[in-house]
């Protein structure tokens, strides 16, 4: 399972997961999806090319992080983990993934 760390913003994989909320929220067209929310995380840990930047840059306008990180800067007094669905913490490329997020509503 994939969760949000609200404090950090990062996501992290557990076998285990510790206690978590989860965040349902109406889709639109400028979600952060796993995808993008990896390609942040991979570029924050070293330099990056312009073009790698430009796609960063883009993705951090989009409303759907806004939203993301809204959520967490409210919710990171109460609980430190976050499950966002049909967004950044599912790979939709993978059916197990998709059908426990469905399992979890």
């Amino acid at each position: 399972m994939r969760l949000l760390d609200t404090h950090t913003l990062e996501l992290h994989e557990f076998t285990q997961p510790p206690a978590y909320a989860i965040l349902s929220h109406r889709w639109s067209n400028e979600e952060v999806t796993y995808e993008d929310y990896s390609l942040m995380q991979r570029a924050a840990r070293r330099s990056t090319s312009k073009d790698l930047d430009e796609q960063i840059s883009e993705i951090r306008s989009r409303p759907g992080l806004k939203k993301i990180e809204e959520c967490c800067r409210y919710s990171q007094h109460a609980i430190s983990w976050l499950k966002v669905l049909t967004a950044c913490c599912i790979d939709k490329r993978s059916s197990a993934e998709v059908s426990e997020a469905s399992d979890d509503n």
